[in-house]
């Protein structure tokens, strides 16, 4: 996985597993819904009644990214954002690991937000 958005990007081979994993695990298309004003790239999965599971993957490289470890610990950020397109729900994983990533997307998907 090549990110357009962010050239820079140091974790494509991360973000790649965790694609790949997401759609074989949890049986939905995810895919790269990143936004160059974003902070770092991320992947999306567009539920029903126009809610957003949106799962952003940090930088490997603390220096590359936009706040630092004392500041930000969390490395891949979900956020189930309901039909008016605010935040309902938020998780964050501390390591790059995609188990639990994938265990955290499952987790969310369940939620009902209707």
């Amino acid at each position: 996985m090549n990110n357009q958005t962010h050239p820079d990007f140091d974790n494509n081979e991360f973000m790649a597993e965790l694609l790949t994993a997401l759609q074989s695990e949890i049986s939905v298309e995810f895919a790269d819904i990143s936004y160059k004003n974003d902070t770092c790239p991320s992947l999306g999965y567009e539920l029903k009644h126009s809610q957003l599971l949106q799962c952003h993957v940090e930088y490997k490289n603390p220096d590359l990214r936009e706040y630092s470890l004392e500041e930000s610990k969390e490395v891949v950020i979900f956020n189930l954002y309901n039909s008016e397109g605010d935040i309902a729900y938020s998780a964050s994983l501390k390591e790059f690991n995609v188990n639990t990533a994938i265990k955290t997307a499952q987790t969310l998907l369940q939620l009902n937000l209707i």
